[in-house]
């Protein structure tokens, strides 16, 4: 005998059993609530706002390991706690919502992509490369003061830039010189000090051959009274 349509009946009970069966919905904090759709549910039950723990649906207790807070990114980014907010939230910056006791609410921003949307952005410079060096290291390699750096940049034998250097303090523009730029500019000071020397030279032995052939005056001599 054939079990055939048994089977169907039973593989249709199942069916018919799982059909009956409430289906679940997962919301906030892990709670099931039943799937019917004569039940509607806020959305604060089923769904977790944007920057709430995603286990409790409420703020932060702490600002979590990562993020820092507005103030702290707002002295990164040299401006008001208002101007902050605007700024992060025009890059599209990550944020959390934290509430510590009976305290206020208050944004707390990854760092990261606050670091990150700050140098893509930047604030008027460019990323440092490699072949960047400071201005501490260039006065060492031309063997001149600051204010020799300086002239040296108006009258064009050296280009500055303009680099977004992040720093303790935040995100800060320093200006930086081209390694190569400055290796050129020292060999051709090096050529023109050894050739100062040499005319130094020269003239300090004209001037005491010349003293040498000049001929001596003999005192006078002084009238007996």
């Amino acid at each position: 005998m054939s079990t055939e349509p048994d089977n169907m009946e039973e593989s249709d009970d199942k069916k018919m059993e799982k059909n009956l069966l409430p289906r679940t919905l997962k919301g906030v904090g892990g709670h099931y609530y039943i799937d019917h759709p004569g039940l509607k549910y806020p959305d604060e039950v089923l769904y977790v706002a944007e920057g709430m723990n995603e286990q409790t649906g409420q703020p932060y207790e702490k600002c979590p390991i990562g993020y820092i807070t507005t103030t702290e990114a707002g002295r990164m980014l040299r401006i008001s706690n208002k101007s902050t907010r605007a700024k992060l939230q025009r890059l599209n910056a990550r944020y959390c919502l934290v509430r510590e006791g009976d305290q206020k609410v208050e944004i707390c921003w990854r760092r990261a992509d606050v670091v990150n949307a700050i140098l893509e952005k930047g604030l008027g410079g460019l990323p440092l490369t490699g072949d960047m060096i400071d201005a501490r290291e260039t006065m060492t390699l031309l063997g001149v003061q600051r204010s020799s750096v300086f002239r040296y940049v108006q009258q064009g034998k050296l280009r500055e830039h303009r680099c977004n250097v992040m720093t303790h303090r935040g995100l800060r523009i320093k200006l930086y010189y081209d390694r190569e730029e400055v290796q050129r500019l020292a060999e051709h000071l090096a050529t023109v000090r050894q050739y100062q020397q040499e005319i130094n030279r020269c003239n300090s032995e004209y001037r005491d051959g010349i003293q040498q052939s000049a001929p001596r005056r003999e005192a006078m001599p002084q009238r007996e009274e």
